[in-house]
């Protein structure tokens, strides 16, 4: 028999089905019908089989009491029994396999429960939210369903793609809600001129070097993100396509839909891709003549764009990176440190490309909490030294007190990075146009009877570095948002033009604002 009349008669036969229950039933109300109306009509658009369509409107007939499809509202005694439908749904529509998963999946529930260790501030016996269930879409259109359960049955949920954030809540989601994974989105392709690679947000970065470097070329920035909406829609956001969602993505944190592909630029360097690298570890005795050099370098590095550097000290030791986009070994932009001696060659001198730079840090590192701070400041060798001193002050208490180990990290930001993200449209952060750095600071710690004491000590060295660079006139607003706590806000540190613009943007695409409601946390614009 055709296809259709096996679907048409399994239809009729669910309809005379419902006919003869319905003799023995109460009859319904307008507004249950109505409700039972919109349930029919939501699950026509789950694209399910005629089987599994019946089992999702019988399950969800069955719960109509905790259904509110009128708007979005959280509410915590309903949230239990809508994630626990939502789950059901998503069952249905993925199927039991890579693309779903709950706790009946024993290890693999477990595994993917531990991509990231969040620090837990109810002190748990583990660091980890455990959802009740996952959603791993392999696709755009996967994404784009999974929002739409969500927003129907309004269920709370997060969003992961590599787990980086480390802030509670933030990118997990306990057993109230549902986490929607994004490491089934890991494609990786190149345009035929080679001169825009799409890469899906699961990537590592590791795996998208390697990728690029078969092909000698690297990356360099994001140019055309495809976006699913609140409302399940599919776009492309660019600086021709809805330019103001393309600027408000670009910093503006998770308010606006689910990114699930970048294009971008590349980038090919000269012969075969090939730069210059060299990492040296040094003694904590010789940081003051590192924060020195470092000064010079910042000052320097302004007139050549060839030249990166990475500064990460701790209590034993300070570790400099130093990258050049030419095969020139031993730059001039990093003289400054050359007659800094009593170092150990970390990485040596190599003229090699990104992905072979980036092997040498692709370790995996013991299970354990953490936490960070972060702020932006200019560039000054008093306040360096002052805030590092502050830190080694800090640090060796909390080391002393928990075994607790922080680090004192400046990522130098150059007036010229600025200039050219002005010139491709700019974002909501609202950098000056100058030199600076990006302070971060982390702490890492293993017992959780230890994270209140932890988390205060990011605090105080934050609220330190933050006095100390207005002492010294070197005091910035930004704040980072992928290196900063749940107990500071990046978005209130953007231009106040820039947040009314981002807000604006929010309701335009998301006028339900199901992002502010049912997301789970983050820095959020309802916050602000």
């Amino acid at each position: 028999m055709h296809t259709t009349s096996l679907a048409l008669l399994w239809n009729f036969i669910l309809v005379w089905i419902g006919l003869i229950r319905a003799k023995n039933s109460a009859v319904p109300s307008p507004a249950q019908l109505q409700q039972k109306g919109t349930i029919k009509a939501f699950v026509a658009e789950l694209s399910l089989s005629p089987q599994n369509s019946y089992k999702a409107i019988q399950t969800m007939n069955a719960h109509t009491k905790v259904l509110d499809t009128a708007s979005i509202v959280a509410s915590n005694d309903k949230d239990t029994l809508r994630v626990s439908l939502a789950c059901q749904i998503a069952e249905l529509v993925f199927g039991r396999n890579s693309q779903y998963t709950d706790a009946s999946s024993d290890s693999t529930y477990v595994n993917k429960t531990k991509v990231n260790c969040a620090n837990d501030r109810s002190k748990s016996e583990t660091c980890w939210l455990s959802p009740k269930c996952f959603v791993t879409p392999s696709s755009t259109a996967g994404v784009a369903l999974t929002l739409k359960i969500v927003r129907f049955l309004n269920v709370r949920f997060a969003i992961r793609a590599g787990g980086h954030n480390a802030n509670p809540g933030f990118s997990s989601v306990g057993t109230h809600g549902l986490l929607l994974d994004l490491s089934g989105l890991n494609q990786r392709q190149l345009s035929a001129d080679k001169k825009i690679a799409s890469i899906g947000p699961g990537n590592r970065w590791i795996d998208v070097y390697q990728y690029l470097d078969s092909h000698d070329v690297t990356v360099i920035g994001a140019r055309v993100p495809e976006v699913v909406l609140a409302m399940s829609t599919i776009l492309n956001a660019n600086i021709k396509e809805h330019p103001d969602l393309f600027y408000s993505l670009k910093g503006g944190g998770p308010n606006y839909g689910v990114v699930t592909r970048f294009d971008l630029e590349t980038v090919q360097y000269n012969q075969k891709n090939q730069v210059w690298y060299e990492v040296r570890n040094y003694p904590a005795s010789q940081t003051e003549s590192l924060l020195q050099a470092l000064v010079e370098y910042q000052t320097a590095a302004g007139e050549d764009q060839n030249a990166g550097l990475a500064f990460y000290s701790s209590q034993n030791i300070t570790t400099v990176g130093f990258i050049y986009s030419e095969p020139t070994p031993l730059p001039s932009v990093f003289s400054s440190f050359y007659s800094i001696g009593g170092y150990s060659t970390a990485v040596p001198s190599t003229i090699g490309t990104p992905a072979q730079l980036t092997q040498n840090f692709t370790f995996a590192a013991p299970p354990t909490n953490w936490d960070l701070v972060t702020q932006a400041t200019g560039v000054n060798l008093k306040f360096y030294q002052q805030a590092y001193a502050r830190y080694v002050e800090i640090a060796s208490a909390m080391f002393n007190a928990t075994g607790a180990v922080m680090s004192f990290v400046i990522q130098p930001i150059t007036k010229n990075a600025i200039l050219q993200s002005q010139k491709r449209g700019g974002n909501p952060i609202g950098f000056r146009a100058q030199e600076q750095q990006m302070f971060v600071g982390t702490i890492k710690w293993t017992n959780n009877d230890d994270t209140e004491a932890a988390h205060k000590a990011m605090q105080s060295l934050g609220k330190a570095v933050v006095e100390l660079a207005r002492a010294n006139g070197v005091y910035l607003p930004n704040v980072y948002q992928n290196d900063a706590n749940y107990d500071q806000s990046p978005l209130a540190s953007f231009p106040a033009p820039n947040v009314a613009r981002l807000k604006a943007t929010s309701l335009k695409y998301d006028p339900n604002q199901m992002f502010q409601v049912l997301q789970n946390n983050g820095f959020l614009l309802s916050k602000v």
